[in-house]
């Protein structure tokens, strides 16, 4: 059966012409070249093979246009940047029509207030921005506020079967807009350290070609706090940048851990002691510290040890073998160190009985290599798939034998490794869970890591390639990428906005949960009755958020809500504190 659907998806997909399925509007958006010298994903795709293209399946009906919209050209909507919006999207009733659009952040962060446009024209969309203002003399700059639009894209999401989805945020400013392809504008809001708090006020204007100008309210509300960053907490992506124009980006939405760039290869082995090529390690530390990512823990890659030692002649497991083994992984830990930097390290990719690649090993290598590594002393790192891969006694051995386990955080395979970790007291770190929100759930298990796939899958070195040769890379493969490199800029993604927030949510719990702690220990009567209150809410919050990626919450937009619980918790207890 799953031959003859496989023989029936690929006939289907050698008769249907690559843009068959696509409105010819949107094919003009996605086929209109983004960057001088770039070719975007729908082209790509008509060259490395015909392609079924399914839409976003739209039941909601078309809003019926206003007056006042049939006098601008587009119908205004308001809808949460966790919620995806499709070219063919059409907004809920209860979303036309909104008064403003609201940001609020604490000083030094991040973040987007998210305009939905449904055009009823084509044309040039113009958004100006003003300085805002909090009426009491203080100004929000409007340079802290970038304007950028979605752009869809042809994205495959299963073997030759592709989705037009909303992918890259771009700067352009005015942008087209077609009729009847809906769109999105990201307000990139940044709070710059030192701002005054309050709240900032004021009327962005957009204007279609020669249209009547049109008004909306823009509120950004800066807080009386700073948030504290806990040092011990991991998150990042697999295929992490390197470069210095993207780990600053990287840094600016939250990320502090890099899993890319400390290979260091075995060039050679004597009497046990392995010689070590460190060019790449300190390479990638070198811009670690520009960035000021250096003092965080990253995922030192140790997988392709095993194979380098193969290569130059020794058999596994040899006392050879083992002696180099272990002093590859010392060296490394110790070159790193010396520099600032801690390591863990991840000695084997997803282990697994059958179908084994070169980073695979079975349970029995895995356990002698993690045994090798804790002999060598060094902190170990292993991801594994699903609960069903072990018996009861391996899973026992497995997390057993590693000081870090990273299991998927997803109810369907992996809730029996996670509840063993905790119990067995190893530190847990998911990987590989879903593109969502970071911070709630990673906060409600006490994880102390989190780990996607991928930022930028092939280009570490360079993130400045253009799109022509990222998509070739990987022919579009869903897995791929969360940003997407362009000359001289790191282009993201909507899920990578949605997923960096999390990671902020977390530094507003962290720093709502230093300020219980120091009120109980050293405050008043007072002080220690705001933090139990305060704790109590956290309680609440915790219990209501997602266990796991495939148990989430109904309504996602409710972790903005938590979020403002929290921050006026903290506001409120470092009143109390600084009586």
């Amino acid at each position: 059966m799953k031959y003859f659907l496989l023989l029936l998806s690929l006939s289907l997909a050698s008769i249907l012409p690559a843009q068959s399925w696509v409105d010819t509007a949107v094919q003009k958006e996605i086929e209109g070249p983004l960057n001088k010298n770039q070719v975007t994903s729908a082209k790509l795709m008509v060259r490395v093979g015909k392609m079924m293209i399914v839409n976003n399946e739209e039941k909601n009906p078309a809003p019926a246009p206003s007056a006042a919209d049939t006098k601008t050209g587009f119908i205004l909507f308001n809808r949460s940047f966790m919620l995806p919006v499709y070219w063919n999207t059409n907004p809920l009733q209860s979303e036309l029509n909104p008064s403003s659009f609201d940001y609020f952040s604490a000083p030094g962060h991040s973040g987007n207030a998210v305009i939905g446009v449904w055009p009823l024209e084509t044309g040039d969309l113009q958004v100006t921005i003003p300085d805002l203002s909090d009426g009491q003399g203080n100004v929000f700059k409007s340079g802290n506020i970038e304007v950028r639009f979605v752009q869809h894209l042809l994205k495959q999401v299963q073997y030759q079967i592709v989705k037009i989805n909303p992918e890259m945020i771009v700067r352009a400013n005015p942008v087209k807009l077609y009729q009847g392809v809906t769109r999105q504008v990201w307000l990139m809001i940044t709070v710059p350290e030192g701002s005054v708090a309050g709240k900032y006020s004021g009327d962005i204007i957009l204007t279609l070609g020669t249209k009547e100008k049109r008004s909306v309210k823009l509120n950004v509300e800066v807080l009386p706090i700073k948030l504290l960053t806990d040092t011990e907490k991991s998150f990042g992506w697999y295929c992490s940048p390197t470069d210095e124009m993207a780990l600053n980006d990287y840094k600016k939405h939250g990320y502090n851990s890099v899993s890319s760039g400390f290979e260091c290869p075995i060039k050679a082995v004597s009497a046990g002691i392995a010689e070590l090529d460190y060019s790449k390690m300190d390479k990638t530390i070198s811009v670690l510290k520009k960035v000021g990512l250096d003092k965080y823990r990253h995922i030192g890659n140790a997988i392709n040890l095993f194979v380098e030692l193969n290569q130059l002649g020794l058999q596994d497991f040899t006392p050879e073998y083992n002696a180099a083994y272990k002093s590859a992984l010392q060296q490394m830990r110790d070159h790193a160190a010396k520099q600032g930097v801690r390591l863990c390290f991840w000695l084997v990719d997803e282990p697994r009985e059958t179908m084994l690649n070169t980073w695979n090993r079975n349970l029995a290598d895995t356990l002698k290599l993690a045994k090798l590594g804790k002999e060598a002393g060094v902190e170990t790192y292993q991801d594994v798939m699903t609960d069903e891969q072990f018996t009861p006694e391996q899973r026992t051995s497995i997390i057993s034998a590693f000081d870090i386990m990273s299991p998927h955080g997803v109810k369907k395979y992996c809730p029996l490794i996670i509840e063993e970790t905790k119990k067995l007291k190893k530190q847990l770190w998911f990987y590989n869970t879903s593109i969502d929100r970071f911070g709630f759930s990673t906060w409600k298990h006490n994880a102390v890591g989190r780990t996607e796939w991928a930022y930028n899958c092939g280009l570490n070195e360079l993130t400045a390639k253009n799109i022509d040769t990222w998509s070739s890379t990987r022919m579009g493969d869903p897995a791929c990428s969360i940003i997407y490199p362009a000359k001289n800029e790191v282009i993201p993604s909507p899920s990578f906005e949605r997923s960096s927030q999390g990671i902020i949510d977390y530094r507003y719990v962290y720093t709502l949960e230093q300020a219980i702690k120091a009120l109980r220990e050293t405050g008043s009567a007072e002080g220690k009755k705001a933090a139990n209150s305060a704790q109590a809410k956290l309680d609440i919050i915790k219990e209501a958020a997602p266990a796991y990626a495939d148990t989430p919450v109904p309504d996602p937009t409710i972790q903005d809500s938590w979020r403002r619980t929290v921050a006026e918790e903290i506001v409120k207890l470092q009143a109390i504190a600084g009586k």
